[in-house]
């Protein structure tokens, strides 16, 4: 975390400096942006696989008599608004930050996704259309938080900052 500061000027009392960052910072930067851009696509990931839990639960599939996703559901429910609480809170300075209410918009969702995204897990096969459509959420949502965060965005979501430009 220290910084090499280097003065312009013959004397050490000059008010002009220069900070050169070093590469444990950047290096840092670097990690962060990883570990962001990570779970952003997985949470695309998580989005189309609920979509397609959504789907599946459209057509009747996990409906059958042997199926036990009737009785996981309520308890899926209720562990999605630990997850959409816990998501508000791990995201609260990069993802959507000026959205009103949202606390309550994000665990509204981990009510709804989390027991549509069991339904795969319950299934006897999982078609390659409910896999594309959980690949193509994980890479649309890591192309959204790579643009935003190219343009200088701080709030993923928000919109203002990207259509200004």
């Amino acid at each position: 975390m220290a910084a090499l500061v280097t003065y312009t000027g013959g004397d050490q009392r000059s008010s002009r400096r220069h900070v050169l960052t070093s590469t444990g910072m950047r290096s840092r930067s670097s990690i962060r942006a990883f570990i962001r851009l990570c779970a952003a696509s997985g949470l695309g990931v998580y989005l189309g696989a609920s979509i397609a839990g959504l789907l599946a639960v459209m057509t009747g599939r996990p409906l059958t008599a042997s199926s036990a996703w009737v009785t996981i559901a309520l308890t899926s429910a209720v562990a999605g608004a630990g997850a959409g609480a816990a998501a508000c809170w791990l995201t609260r300075r990069w993802l959507l930050t000026r959205v009103p209410a949202r606390w309550w918009k994000f665990i509204v969702a981990g009510v709804v996704t989390l027991p549509l995204f069991t339904v795969l897990g319950q299934l006897p096969t999982v078609g390659s259309a409910d896999a594309l459509l959980a690949l193509g959420g994980g890479v649309v949502m890591a192309a959204v938080y790579w643009r935003a965060s190219r343009t200088g965005s701080r709030s993923l979501g928000s919109g203002a900052e990207v259509r200004s430009r």
